[in-house]
């Protein structure tokens, strides 16, 4: 039946919203020392955006079953909301992985670790956009332009993910350049 396909369609929505902040808190538990602090970042990951999904599933599923203007309404101001709150999840997690390279890697003499940062930059700056252009497409009334971002925007994100994954792996397999500060000279190991 159809209700069946919604939740089925939910299912699959929360399942897709949960794994892409995971992906991201994976990545940046890689740099964390700390890897209670790791564990206990992907918690709170897990019950922010479990939350949103929540709230997101229940007024969807009640505006698809009560057909009324006060649930497509709620929708309309909800859907917006849970793509800023993934903006600012996005960005936050980004913002950390990046000053952790600079901060904690590049700024202690592992200089290798700079390709992986400017590439991260990159990345960051067009993961950002693509999560702006989903806000943006849930304010357009008609919703196939929604339908066709949507796709496209979580598929660059996991390809941005993959490739910096693969990145990562090889920055840290390749040979330590320390650079000391004080002299700016390059040692190679």
């Amino acid at each position: 039946s159809s209700i069946g396909l919604s939740i089925g369609s939910c299912a699959l929505w929360i399942l897709q919203t949960q794994l892409a902040p995971q992906v991201l808190a994976n990545r940046l538990g890689l740099l964390l020392v700390d890897k209670r602090r790791a564990r206990i970042m992907k918690i709170v990951l897990l019950v922010i955006v479990g939350v949103m999904n929540i709230l997101v599933t229940c007024i969807y599923l009640a505006g698809y079953i009560a057909n009324t203007k006060y649930f497509t309404n709620l929708h309309k101001i909800w859907d917006p909301i849970d793509k800023v709150v993934d903006l600012l999840i996005d960005i936050s997690l980004n913002v950390v992985f990046l000053r952790i390279i600079q901060h904690e890697l590049i700024a202690n003499g592992l200089i290798k670790y700079r390709l992986l940062f400017y590439y991260g930059v990159v990345f960051v700056l067009i993961s950002i956009c693509m999560d702006v252009l989903m806000i943006v497409m849930t304010t357009v009334q008609e919703p196939f332009p929604y339908a066709m971002t949507h796709p496209i925007a979580y598929t660059s994100n996991l390809i941005i993910e993959m490739t910096m994954a693969d990145l990562i792996l090889i920055v840290a397999k390749t040979p330590h350049q320390i650079q000391d500060v004080s002299e700016q000279i390059c040692i190679s190991q």
